[in-house]
């Protein structure tokens, strides 16, 4: 409605919000189990690397390529449960580092990693990316896809139109080519696809009278975006593409999001449940941001994702004001290894 460009990866946020499901219980975990359409954390473990294996591919003309990672604090060694890292590792594989999160070197890592793995395309974003010293956990989730058109668009084809933006009317570079295909459609929309060797890229074009807000609200149309191709009414018809070429991309932080989803304790300090992280007190997650970018042109699509969630130890409340002043008899106690009292006194004068 805001007349921008926006981006996301439902794919790359499931893996980011499995692995914050596995660091969580009791209801904190109950609303992400809800929300990911799971009953237990069995059936996660289980559907994660499933999903993983069929996603993963990088046969040197198509990739679609995962990674997963967990950063974790120094000062914590101690207290994490290293059985929850083992399942991360195991079923969401996860690789682990650790260091001082105020080191900048540390964070500037964490960063790279990111570029690493989505093939640079999101660096001005991950640049922005900031981890308090109180940070005790950061999970990370990319996602890079790059795949040719089964048939490339022939760039002579290209044409110069008319794009009719929110913010008024544009001359752009459009594509043109054509070939056999479905087109799904209903009252309110018209939708053809394009395809690659292991997948497709579908359009779906508002009828003149309607907008993307409304499809965005409209059954057929959020089923068809979902898969459920059955739903929509479909033909099989001989189809002219004409599409802009465009390189879209957005960040955003998913929390208020997540929360109108039913994900809520998971952000409130003393009701989060992060029991299963380790021995760490008021753990909650402090930020939740999501970037992604799809470039689309003559030789086919390239996109990128990344999901950062950072659990910090919660704030304590302000502890009450005392005024202890010694101004009479006290006691002292010197104290050594494990509390061993090395020395005891009164001082009765001074």
């Amino acid at each position: 409605d805001d007349g921008e460009n926006k981006v996301m990866s439902p794919a790359n946020i499931y893996f980011a919000l499995a692995m914050l499901c596995e660091c969580t219980d009791g209801n904190t975990r109950a609303q992400i189990l809800d929300l990911l359409g799971k009953s237990d954390i069995e059936s996660i473990r289980k559907n994660t690397p499933l999903l993983w294996q069929k996603m993963y591919k990088n046969d040197g003309v198509d990739k679609s390529v995962l990674a997963n990672s967990l950063w974790l604090n120094d000062e914590h060694a101690k207290d994490y449960n290293q059985n929850t890292f083992d399942t991360l590792k195991n079923k969401y594989f996860a690789s682990a580092y650790s260091g001082d999160f105020n080191d900048e070197q540390y964070k500037q890592q964490i960063r790279d990693w990111i570029n690493e793995q989505t093939g640079g395309l999101l660096k001005e974003q991950s640049q922005k990316l900031e981890f308090n010293p109180e940070t005790v956990l950061a999970l990370v989730s990319t996602l890079y896809f790059k795949a040719p058109w089964d048939f490339e668009f022939i760039k002579e084809n290209n044409k110069e139109l008319t794009f009719h933006a929110v913010n008024g009317d544009v001359k752009t570079e459009f594509m043109n080519g054509g070939g056999t295909g479905t087109v799904y459609y209903s009252d309110k929309f018209l939708s053809a696809s394009k395809t690659f060797k292991d997948g497709s890229m579908h359009f779906i074009l508002p009828n003149e009278e309607y907008t993307v807000s409304d499809l965005l609200k409209d059954q057929k149309a959020l089923d068809l975006i979902a898969g459920n191709y059955d739903s929509v009414e479909s033909k099989d018809a001989m189809v002219l593409l004409t599409i802009p070429k465009f390189d879209v991309c957005f960040d955003t932080d998913i929390i208020e999001p997540l929360k109108k989803l039913g994900v809520t304790d998971a952000f409130e300090v003393g009701i989060a449940n992060f029991n299963p992280v380790g021995n760490i007190v008021d753990m909650y997650v402090n930020s939740a941001k999501h970037a992604a970018r799809v470039k689309v042109d003559e030789e086919g699509v390239e996109g990128a994702a990344y999901t950062v969630i950072v659990a910090e130890g919660g704030s304590m409340s302000p502890p009450d004001i005392v005024d202890f002043v010694a101004d009479r008899p006290f006691i002292f106690v010197v104290t050594g290894v494990d509390n061993l009292p090395l020395f005891v006194g009164v001082v009765n004068n001074i």
